[in-house]
């Protein structure tokens, strides 16, 4: 499947290399230092980050170099390059967000399950050990010429790759629209995504130093839709929020191929199936409606149901009481009052007036 598509990104990757061989003459440009070849891609302002992390030096382990372009990165260019800057002392040289030391090209991040990069960011990972990675995703489509590559990092927050497989000395660049997001807390992340706000409200940070999980967060809708005016009990809140992670393993979008089947720490085991049209759901009945926003310890993918429904979610709320609004009407709790209201506490009390006049 998407074979002509295969050829066609391998096709581009040769013939960037053979552009670039060297001749008898002088030499050429793909033989170049890292840094300078970002110089001469207009990719200075990342190579003087390089510099500054002495990333530049010819015992570094980068292969594939993810630069953001000078005239690609948008307004907070500067504001993002002095973050990162300042960020140099705590990070190693090897622990820039931006490098990986796998050489991964074009055609491996157009893959048809999307692609996995581990980055030399380790200071940023709560993944035992591993450094964090950044996602392509999956092709699902044979488009000639191929669309282009998004990366997916923290907060979900996504690059586009504007220039594919460039060589220099070391491996490969591929010139991207910006600078990825750097991982925050789970919390956090939660906390600052408008889909998964509700979700946030009950997980507090209770994961937050969890390593290694994968999160299955309810939107906003599902988790309203189980909770309403309710207050769960301790026990059950945590039950609902064990149903939705898996601990001890990253399951990146990549990874969740059909049939897969991942244990929660609730103890239900859920499985994945994908469906012709790309779509992925969960056990068969919920829809996974977006992926990849990464944390420090793990990712996080977004659903449009819950996993596990707790007891108490189970019973009907009570009725509301009747509420006494006075002549202007006898209301319940989320009904109308008003005129109606008016006549009809005027008909009971004249009502009541006859009885009692009968009676005496």
């Amino acid at each position: 499947m998407c074979l002509t598509l295969t050829l066609f990104s391998l096709l581009l990757f040769a013939t960037s290399i053979l552009a670039q061989t060297p001749g008898a003459t002088s030499a050429s440009t793909s033989a170049l230092p890292l840094c300078s070849k970002l110089a001469a891609l207009k990719a200075t302002d990342f190579a003087k980050l390089l510099e500054s992390g002495n990333e530049c030096n010819s015992s570094n382990k980068a292969r594939t170099v993810f630069a953001p372009h000078d005239d690609g990165t948008n307004n907070k260019r500067a504001q993002t390059l002095a973050l990162l800057l300042s960020r140099q002392n705590a990070l190693s040289s090897k622990s820039l967000y931006q490098l990986s030391p796998e050489l991964k090209t074009a055609a491996i991040l157009r893959g048809r399950t999307g692609g996995i990069v581990e980055t030399l960011d380790i200071v940023d990972a709560n993944i035992g050990g591993r450094a964090q990675s950044v996602l392509s995703h999956g092709n699902s489509t044979c488009n000639v010429p191929p669309a282009p590559i998004q990366l997916f990092s923290g907060l979900g927050n996504s690059v586009t790759i504007i220039e594919e497989d460039i060589p220099f000395a070391g491996g490969i660049i591929h010139i991207v629209s910006g600078y990825f997001t750097i991982p925050e807390l789970l919390s956090t992340t939660l906390l600052s995504t408008a889909e998964t706000t509700a979700f946030s409200s009950i997980a507090s940070t209770t994961y937050d130093t969890t390593p290694s999980i994968t999160v299955f967060a309810p939107n906003n809708a599902a988790v309203v839709s189980i909770l309403q005016n309710r207050t769960l009990p301790a026990s059950e809140i945590a039950s609902l929020l064990n149903a939705h992670v898996i601990s001890g393993f990253v399951a990146y979008s990549p990874l969740l191929v059909d049939g897969a089947k991942f244990r929660t720490m609730n103890g239900t085991d859920v499985t994945i199936s994908v469906k012709p049209d790309g779509d992925i759901l969960v056990n068969e009945d919920t829809k996974v409606v977006r992926t990849d926003l990464i944390v420090t310890n793990g990712v996080v993918h977004i659903i449009d149901k819950v996993l596990f429904t707790p007891p108490s979610a189970t019973v009907k709320p009570s009725a509301p009481l009747a509420t006494f609004t006075g002549a202007a009407g006898l209301t319940a709790v989320g009904q109308t009052g008003g005129w109606f209201g008016g006549v009809m506490w005027g008909i009971f009390m004249a009502s009541a007036v006859s009885v009692v006049s009968v009676v005496f």
